[in-house]
């Protein structure tokens, strides 16, 4: 587990905030098919379950993460504006 946090602390915020919504994005889906499969009897797309993964992906990170979305949405001084 070290060699994984090593890894994802030496990138940069970006690539952070990609790596973290993108494993959101895999556990909702993990879990949530595993709760379709075993608790609920209708049976729904995989597009569903995907939309619904990116959703609650997108709503964990911007909880869970929130510092780290600020540092990368956040506008330089150096940037010119509009």
């Amino acid at each position: 587990m070290a060699k994984i946090r090593n890894w994802y602390e030496a990138q940069s915020n970006p690539a952070k905030l990609l790596i973290a919504f993108l494993g959101n994005c895999l556990f909702w889906l993990l879990t949530h098919t595993v709760f379709l499969l075993i608790w609920d009897d209708m049976s729904r797309s995989i597009v569903y379950n995907i939309f619904y993964a990116i959703w609650m992906g997108a709503v964990w990170t911007l909880v869970f993460h929130w510092p780290l979305v600020k540092k990368v949405f956040t506008r330089n001084s150096t940037t010119k504006e509009l």
